[in-house]
C-alpha cells in the first residue's frame, strides 16, 4: 500500500471513528459520549475546535477568515473592553446556561447549532470545557 493510501485510510477511519460519537483525546485515546468528569472536557476541547474556534479563537489565534480576526471573539473583545476576556476560553466567569441558550438558540451575530450538528452530549462537554476551573 503506498503512503497515499495508508494516509486515505487513515482519513476514513477517523471519519467513520468519529462519526460514532467518539473521539480522541490529545493523548489519542478514545473518549465515548457517555464518559465524565475530565473525559467531558478532553471531549469538550475538541468539540470547540471543531465548532467554536473558527469564531472564538484567541484575538492572535486560528480563525477568521482572509486574516480578519475571529467574529465572535473580536465582538466580545469590542463589548467587554477588557473587563473580561473576549476569548471563551479565557473566561471563568460563564454560566452553562447561558452557553447552551447561546448555542442552541444563537445571538445577532451567532447563528444557532442544531442537534444534528453538536449532540446535546457534545453541548454538555462544551459546557464542562468552558466552565472548568481554570488555574493561572
Amino acid at each position: 500500500m503506498s503512503n497515499n493510501s495508508w494516509a486515505l485510510a487513515a482519513c476514513a477511519a477517523a471519519v467513520l471513528f468519529v462519526g460514532t460519537g467518539a473521539v480522541a483525546a490529545d493523548d489519542g485515546k478514545a473518549v465515548g459520549p457517555t464518559e465524565k468528569g475530565a473525559t467531558d472536557v478532553a471531549r469538550g476541547k475538541l468539540v470547540f475546535a471543531q465548532w467554536c474556534q473558527g469564531c472564538h479563537a484567541p484575538m492572535g489565534g486560528p480563525g477568521g477568515a482572509f486574516g480578519f480576526p475571529p467574529a465572535g471573539t473580536n465582538r466580545l473583545q469590542q463589548r467587554y473592553q477588557g473587563a473580561v476576556p473576549a476569548a471563551l476560553e479565557d473566561r471563568t466567569d460563564l454560566q452553562p446556561e447561558l452557553i447552551r441558550t447561546a448555542v442552541r438558540q444563537g445571538l445577532p451575530i451567532m447563528p444557532p447549532l442544531r442537534k444534528t450538528e453538536v449532540t446535546d452530549a457534545d453541548l454538555d462537554a462544551v459546557v464542562a470545557y468552558l466552565t472548568q476551573k481554570k488555574s493561572k
